[in-house]
């Protein structure tokens, strides 16, 4: 595969939404908008009402929380795209002149475009970290369930999120890593499985890594669901690496294809999560989200059932 499969070759937006209090939802999903091959924003996007789906790690009164679900994002024109979801205003986002920012109508977070590839990444506060929190979304043209391949193997130009958040969290605990997604699909068993995370945090007490691996997972129509399981270890200022116990629960896991063949594939996911034990013992709500590209030839396309 050529360029288009790094972050600077692709069709995905960058939507500066973390102020929002998004709630995580099904039932209100918009109908998916399929890839014929060559979409480019902003010419091919403008009059159509996209599905996004979005992870958030965010402040609240208690503390902060984290979730991941379904919106929807119309673009009106090139220079202004309606948000909505569950649990919020909708807001409409207009460009701010020649920029790649688009100002939301509330006096909330911009939103910020970028034209990355046939997907759609939304994010905010992600490559600094912040600790109020960040989004990271995906929408764009869908991959057709005639046009999948055989096989994939996602671990190209890609990059992925977890956000820790809860109680024990006054601040919302941002990780990134790029370079640790690697998913293999086989479309013909309706099988996929990989890595979606490999990253670290570190404060003045250590370093904590965690690693998040997609098992069980299982093509549909839609896209692809699993479960994740996590893998994690502490290294105290001056100590050795140590295995944590780790505990995932009440999961909700979307995965997406993306481009007319495939090209690229998503997921985003949420849930309880549990680390340590006794007085080390820390919980709270996870939420996370994966991008990654096919790495090669997949072999033929498979035909319509």
């Amino acid at each position: 595969m050529d360029e288009k499969k790094s972050r600077a070759g692709r069709v995905s937006i960058i939507f500066a939404l973390a102020a929002l209090t998004l709630s995580a939802c099904t039932s209100s999903e918009v109908d998916r908008v399929l890839a014929e091959g060559g979409e480019a924003f902003p010419e091919d996007f403008v009059d159509k009402t996209f599905p996004v789906y979005f992870a958030v790690g965010e402040q609240t009164d208690g503390g902060s929380e984290a979730e991941a679900g379904i919106g929807s994002a119309r673009f009106i024109s090139a220079d202004e795209i309606e948000y909505s979801g569950l649990g919020q205003p909708t807001r409409v986002y207009t460009r701010v002149g020649t920029t790649n920012e688009f100002a939301p109508d509330d006096g909330s977070i911009s939103l910020f475009v970028e034209e990355l590839g046939a997907a759609i990444l939304a994010s905010s506060n992600l490559d600094f970290a912040g600790p109020t929190g960040g989004v990271a979304a995906y929408s764009g043209f869908e991959t057709p369930v005639a046009n999948r391949p055989a096989l994939a193997s996602y671990n190209s130009g890609d990059f992925a999120v977890l956000f820790l958040a809860g109680p024990d969290f006054p601040e919302v605990d941002t990780l990134t890593c790029s370079n640790c997604v690697d998913l293999s699909a086989n479309f013909a068993a309706g099988d996929i499985s990989g890595q979606v995370f490999d990253g670290t945090s570190t404060d003045a007490s250590g370093e904590f890594s965690i690693t998040n691996e997609l098992v069980d997972g299982t093509i549909n129509s839609s896209g692809f669901t699993g479960q994740i399981e996590a893998t994690a270890a502490f290294t105290p200022v001056g100590g050795s690496t140590g295995g944590v116990t780790t505990e995932l629960t009440n999961q909700n896991v979307i995965g997406r294809f993306f481009g007319s063949d495939a090209d690229q594939a998503m997921v985003v996911y949420e849930g309880d999560f549990a680390f340590g034990e006794g007085a080390d013992r820390v919980t709270g709500t996870y939420s996370g989200a994966s991008d990654a590209f096919d790495s090669g030839d997949s072999g033929p396309v498979l035909l319509a059932e």
